[in-house]
């Protein structure tokens, strides 16, 4: 019976294996032509977790920047910029899991004086927009950094360590509620501000150098991820791949110009998708399966 169980085993084992084969020809040919039809691109990196077929791997293509001729390579580390988020939504699931707030508290309930008065005085119900709600982009709030006069100010000035308080002002100041809470889906970088506030306030000090504290999440396996202000690479963390916007290299632009007021989590390609995913199952999954993969 156990020589039966070993070969039907091996026999799935290898079904699979051949599975995966051409769809990993495929996936790197998909990143090759998207590199070839994409010439300002330095590089492109993929990383694929198909469990199913077997696949777990990365598919790159090109440089680590425009000037060089070093090759992208898996090990490779960018900031994941808006990926962040999903880091920032574990974190405050794991406050609801531990009872420090609620899904459904009313958003005015987490907010310092002023912000609220910001906020109501531009017409937004802050009794009626739930933390929720802000996590799922459907609370209504303005998507400030999609104003055009947001990418000028990056770009006139992108050293600037721009403050939760400036992000919260260009908010109100461009843009109006963009529906009722919870009445559609609207992406924006500037409910990602509040629950962050919350998350800061609950866990007191700001993380030691280490790992990130969203990322101490019970069940979670965070490797080579860390904050760019708040702590130093860890010493096995892989080179720097630039990034750009448009024409210009933005790896040395401030990283608080986005929502992640002390920084972005910076990571390697083929770590960010299983820590994002660990993150995801850790979080009050057993009380909000609709926040699970």
């Amino acid at each position: 019976m156990t020589a039966r169980i070993l070969l039907v085993a091996l026999t799935m084992f290898f079904a699979v294996g051949a599975a995966a084969a051409p769809v990993a020809d495929d996936l790197q040919a998909a990143v090759d032509g998207f590199l070839a039809d994409n010439p300002t691109v330095p590089g492109v990196v993929v990383h694929v977790i198909c469990p199913p077929l077997g696949l777990d791997r990365s598919f790159t293509a090109g440089a680590e920047d425009r000037d060089s001729e070093v090759p992208l390579t898996a090990d490779h580390v960018v900031r994941i910029a808006s990926n962040t988020k999903t880091y920032v939504a574990a974190a405050v699931l794991r406050l609801a899991e531990q009872g420090k707030l609620r899904l459904d508290d009313p958003l005015g309930q987490h907010l310092d004086a002023e912000t609220h008065r910001l906020l109501k005085e531009d017409g937004y119900d802050l009794e009626a927009i739930t933390i929720e709600q802000v996590l799922a982009h459907t609370s209504g709030l303005f998507e400030h950094p999609a104003d055009p006069r947001y990418a000028e100010a990056i770009t006139a000035d992108p050293f600037h360590p721009w403050t939760r308080e400036e992000q919260i002002a260009r908010c109100v100041e461009w843009g109006d509620p963009v529906g009722e809470p919870g009445e559609r889906f609207s992406y924006s970088d500037t409910g990602l501000h509040h629950p962050r506030r919350h998350h800061r306030a609950s866990h007191g000090p700001q993380p030691r150098p280490g790992r990130p504290r969203p990322a101490r999440l019970r069940g979670v396996e965070a490797r080579c991820d860390w904050w760019e202000i708040l702590e130093e690479a860890p010493a096995d963390a892989g080179p720097r791949a630039h990034q750009y916007y448009y024409e210009q290299d933005a790896t040395t632009w401030h990283p608080r110009h986005g929502p992640v007021r002390r920084g972005r989590l910076i990571t390697a390609p083929a770590t960010w998708p299983p820590t994002c995913a660990s993150c995801s199952r850790a979080a009050c999954c057993a009380t909000t399966p609709r926040w699970a993969p």
